[in-house]
């Protein structure tokens, strides 16, 4: 009942969450194109370590029998108290605002143009596999394991803890990643530890194979976002209404995976319908090279070094 009962409400209140999402990453990748790229997937990771813990936590209701509905009030009650305080800590945004766009370029209609731009929908296919694949490891580990190796909720839970832990710091170490072999390279990389994962996880035999790709399938979802917000950022001009554009494909994933994985689990198994995540890296590797940096991404100003001053 609970189950069907907060799926129903994540789909009522989804659109919600996407449009927060939205700005809270057009904003992230403002300040991270004014840093070199050294925060944009740590905003990220500061948003799975907060899921490292509600997991942590949900192990330990789980171990000591602790009604949900206690548990889903304490934790509102959390979320009440602290995002209004730290929202009033948000960056400024008056050194966005310095640097505006050049003379020679004109912006219309950021959104709908963005639209037209082959790079951005490619990017935003890029972002959709991602989030595929890092929103059907927060979807079915748990079950999953549970599932098929018949373990107790404790250690399915543990599962899911694993693979978020392994998402966090993915996105904590990637910015020196990133700086020393670029996001191409990166992505690619990452695309083939996910989907490695994802056959481990899907075919391994055992609970110790299945933790073990599931490290390996949070390390490789953990980027992908992240970076493709980064690549829509590329030039400030455009950024906001390319970064609408990749969140918005980005979050199809999020939204159709697990509907998907349900299906196709109905009529084989579960960890057979995982494999869809490992085809949809492969593909994602494929047009990984839209990521790359723009070759008229403009060099850091005086403006930028004051923001990465601030920032830091």
């Amino acid at each position: 009942m609970w189950h069907r009962t907060w799926r129903s409400w994540g789909t009522l209140d989804h659109p919600r969450h996407r449009r927060r999402d939205q700005r809270l990453s057009g904003r992230g990748t403002r300040w991270w194109d004014r840093c070199s790229g050294s925060l944009g997937p740590r905003f990220f990771a500061a948003f799975s370590l907060g899921t490292v813990a509600g997991a942590a936590v949900g192990v330990l209701m789980i171990a000591l029998h602790v009604p949900v509905s206690i548990h889903v009030a304490a934790a509102a009650a959390v979320i009440a108290g602290t995002i209004p305080a730290a929202a009033r800590h948000f960056l400024p945004e008056y050194a966005a605002r310095r640097r505006a766009a050049p003379p020679s370029v004109k912006v219309s209609r950021p959104g709908l143009d963005a639209w037209r731009e082959p790079r951005s929908v490619a990017v935003g296919l890029v972002a959709l596999a991602f989030a595929v694949a890092e929103g059907e490891g927060s979807n079915w580990v748990s079950v999953s394991v549970i599932d098929r190796h018949h373990v107790t909720a404790t250690i399915g839970t543990l599962a899911y803890a694993s693979f978020l832990a392994a998402l966090t710091a993915g996105r904590w170490l990637g910015p020196a990643v990133l700086e020393r072999f670029g996001r191409v390279t990166v992505l690619r990389t990452a695309a083939a530890f996910g989907a490695a994962g994802v056959a481990v996880f899907a075919l391994g035999p055992s609970t110790g194979m299945a933790f073990a790709g599931t490290l390996l399938w949070g390390m490789g979802a953990a980027l992908g976002f992240p970076v493709s917000m980064s690549a829509g950022a590329d030039e400030p001009a455009r950024a906001a209404g390319r970064v609408s554009v990749i969140t918005s494909i980005g979050y199809c994933g999020f939204v159709s995976g697990p509907p998907l994985i349900g299906f196709l689990g109905s009529r084989t198994t579960i960890g057979h319908a995982l494999l869809v995540i490992a085809i949809l890296m492969a593909l994602s590797a494929v047009i990984a090279g839209t990521t790359r940096r723009s070759p008229d991404k403009r060099t850091q100003t005086g403006s930028d070094a004051q923001a990465r001053t601030a920032v830091m």
